[in-house]
């Protein structure tokens, strides 16, 4: 069945019934849609209109930004003229000064031996004294109980499942149906939940392929509990998987698989709006979560392969690091991760 792209109509985006479709173009003046023989089509010709709005704005706000500037320097040179000499050697001062951000260092991890036979970390928490928590390959909940104890199984994988049927709240952004809905993170104040699309070509099952194919059509967005809608806060990133929300409530920290990094979205304070990276990290990131302390605990699925054709390592790799509020991988406590061996 074909997938339809609305370009001009009520609420442009993809739709994959031609009901739907016609709904948004149906005596709507100037209306301009079309319909692809498959899905991913659509996607990527919604993705090509949407980028070349994107790129006039890139274009004309630097543009206009940079003729503000010149304006006002030269103004500043005729009035100030000291105060205009003086201004540019701050500037570069602030530059060469500038903290970079290093890569997580690893060299005195703590190593916790999982069980033979599972692997990875899907997502490490801790609760009061008891120690680390962490999901693995076998579908189990595994507490630490220290040295002597070693890992123990605190849950495990059940068919059978009580409870009631699940809300669906939302099932697209920007016209965009979600594709890979991953890591989330719900602000207790407001109850408006951050998330992840990790990517609008790839399924969970071809998680690996996203990497290989360096797929950079990740999301993260927002749905709003009080107006019912789904913004898209980022669009355009490599594999955004986990994603949490600061002890303040003022930036997210959203861990991208493929590339190895946290990133920190601003979402109060003067900086509200912009992405900038956080930590560079030794391994794949899967979720991620926030402590008492303001920093936050990032699972690894394994550890950094440079080829990424090559076959998987055996299962003997960091579970997770820790990052303080600044991105940097050392704990109040000093610990600085997990080792699984």
């Amino acid at each position: 069945m074909p997938t339809y792209v609305v370009y001009k109509g009520r609420v442009p985006g993809v739709y994959e019934e031609w009901q739907d479709c016609l709904e948004q173009v149906h005596k709507f003046s100037g209306n301009s849609y079309k319909g692809y023989a498959t899905r991913e089509e659509a996607v990527a010709q919604w993705r090509a209109h949407v980028g070349k709005k994107k790129n006039r704005l890139k274009f004309l706000v630097p543009l206009l930004l940079t003729a503000t500037a010149v304006v006002l320097y030269f103004t500043l040179l005729v009035l100030f003229p000291l105060v205009a000499i003086l201004l540019p050697l701050a500037y570069l001062l602030c530059l060469a000064t500038a903290q970079q951000v290093r890569t997580t260092n690893t060299s005195s991890c703590h190593r916790l031996p999982l069980p033979d036979g599972v692997t990875s970390a899907e997502s490490l928490d801790f609760y009061g004294n008891d120690g680390v928590y962490t999901g693995v390959s076998d579908g189990r909940v595994l507490r630490w109980g220290g040295r002597a104890a070693g890992w123990k199984t605190f849950a495990y994988n059940s068919k059978f499942r009580a409870g009631g049927e699940a809300q669906v709240l939302a099932k697209e952004a920007d016209g965009v149906p979600f594709h890979f809905v991953n890591g989330l993170a719900v602000d207790q104040a407001t109850g408006d939940v951050y998330f992840t699309d990790s990517s609008l070509n790839f399924t969970r099952r071809d998680n690996i392929k996203i990497m290989r194919k360096h797929d950079d059509s990740g999301r993260l967005l927002k749905y709003d509990a009080r107006t019912k809608l789904v913004t898209v806060l980022m669009a355009d990133m490599p594999y955004p998987n986990g994603v949490a929300l600061s002890r303040d409530g003022t930036h997210l920290v959203v861990a991208h698989t493929g590339p190895c990094e946290a990133h920190r979205y601003w979402l109060k304070g003067p900086k509200a709006g912009t992405y900038e990276l956080f930590a560079e990290l030794p391994g794949y990131p899967d979720n991620v979560t926030p402590d008492t302390q303001g920093g936050f605990w990032v699972a690894l699925n394994r550890e950094r392969q440079q080829n990424e054709t090559a076959p998987v390592p055996k299962p003997k790799h960091l579970v997770g690091v820790r990052l303080n509020a600044d991105g940097k991988g050392r704990g109040a406590d000093g610990r600085r991760g997990c080792h699984a061996q």
